[in-house]
């Protein structure tokens, strides 16, 4: 089981520094962290399924370019997902397999692209949306409200 602690909340504080936010509240960078293991859980719930209809136990990385969300390849200058680490990403894939099932295998490159979907193509957008949320209240602190009107999908 993934918990907070697993992703820093340091490093989401960091993202959003270096994405232009001056301040970020401890409790923001919480409630933000916890959307993101939400949104990976569910993500890699929908990938399970993908591998588990092809037969297999252990999840490729053509199972997470099935995923119907994941958009098409697009470069990113700044990798903001090698600031977090890997396990906990491989752990979503591992639980996700269902309970009584023995879980799903994923390696450390598969382990790698999971992470790379869920903080470059879900998170990044999320933390310009709450900056933004926050200038538009004139403040230049994001505040937990602000992470609280954000939809992860």
């Amino acid at each position: 089981m993934v918990k907070r602690k697993d992703l820093p909340v340091s490093v989401v504080k960091q993202i959003f520094h270096d994405l232009g936010a001056e301040r970020v509240s401890t409790i923001a960078a919480e409630r933000f962290t916890d959307k993101i293991i939400d949104c990976a859980k569910y993500h890699a719930r929908r990938i399970s399924l993908i591998t588990r209809h092809a037969g297999r136990k252990t999840v490729s990385e053509d199972d997470i370019d099935l995923e119907p969300e994941m958009p098409s390849n697009k470069a990113k200058k700044v990798q903001f997902d090698r600031k977090f680490p890997l396990s906990p990403f491989r752990d979503f894939l591992k639980a996700s397999g269902g309970a009584g099932t023995g879980g799903l295998n994923a390696g450390k490159d598969v382990a790698d692209k999971f992470r790379k979907y869920i903080i470059m193509e879900k998170t990044l957008p999320q933390v310009d949306k709450a900056i933004k949320l926050a200038a538009h209240a004139k403040r230049v602190t994001v505040k937990p409200d602000d992470i609280d009107m954000i939809k992860f999908t």
